[in-house]
This record gives C-alpha cells, structure tokens and sequence, in this order.
C-alpha cells in the first residue's frame, strides 16, 4: 500500500491510503481473526471488543450518520451503533462494516466467516439507493454462506 504524507512525513488522513483488493481482504480478515494475524497480534483484542459492543454515546453516533448514508426516511437498525470508525449493524453482533467514500465497502461477518471488499466510483459521494442496494447484495451473500439462506430472497 502507499500512504500520503505531508511535508514533515505524518500521514494524511480522507483519501491518503491507497491499497489494492488484495491488501484490504488482508486487513478485513486479520479484524475477522480478533486482531491477529496467525501467533501475531496486530490489534489489541479490547479494541475490537470495544468496537462491537461500544460505549453510551455509540447508539446516537450511529442514529447521527446513518441518515447519510440510506437516506433520511430509510427505517434504520434500532440496535446499531458506530464505534472507532467502524459500523456494527448490531450492538454486540459479528458483524461490522467499514464505509468509505464513492460506495467503498469492506463487511466482515463472523457467522459466516465472510470477508467482503466491494470497490465502487459513484459519480457522487454518497448515494442512499446505491449504498442499500450493494448493502442488500452483500448481507445475502453473507446469509448463504453461514446457511441463513432461507431467510435470503433472492429477488429483492
């Protein structure tokens, strides 16, 4: 990956990484293993625990920015919560979901083990139809590989 810098060699932040499919399946699935990667742990363990079940201030956190990205009469998940960066659909789930400019996504499910990077260029920066469409496609991947697929239809 390359990170943009400034003049003094700190990182920029919004849009200063650049990594390929490859590298973001990489970092989704070391969150997906609890932080490590084989014997080595990369995150503390009580981040990721913090990130899924949150703090006090998770819950509006969410209720805040969730209208930016479905839409403000989208019916939103009563349980979700937004914590270090991260979205978690339900407070205290396996799920999470990192959201990013344009429609880049990375949703990690622990029910099924899946890991999924979908790269977009959106013609704006945010879209509530595109982002719950590629939402909807992802969360029934996710339901048929833990075998929840009964609950999946397939024609939304």
């Amino acid at each position: 990956g390359l990170m943009t810098v400034d003049r003094v060699g700190d990182p920029l932040a919004s849009g200063g990484l650049s990594l390929i499919p490859r590298d973001v399946a990489r970092f989704g699935q070391m969150l997906l293993d609890g932080g490590s990667v084989g014997r080595k742990q990369i995150v503390p363990t009580m981040f990721i625990k913090d990130t899924r079940i949150g703090q006090p201030d998770s819950v509006g956190a969410f209720h805040a920015r969730v209208g930016e990205r479905l839409g403000p009469n989208a019916p939103y998940p009563a349980q979700g919560i937004y914590r270090n960066q991260f979205w978690v659909p339900r407070q205290g789930g396996r799920q999470l979901l990192c959201l990013g400019v344009h429609g880049q996504t990375i949703m990690l499910d622990g029910e099924s083990q899946m890991v999924a990077v979908k790269l977009s260029s959106w013609p704006t920066p945010q879209s509530p139809q595109l982002f719950s469409d590629g939402l909807a496609c992802l969360t029934a991947c996710a339901e048929i590989l833990s075998g929840r697929s009964d609950e999946v239809s397939m024609l939304r």
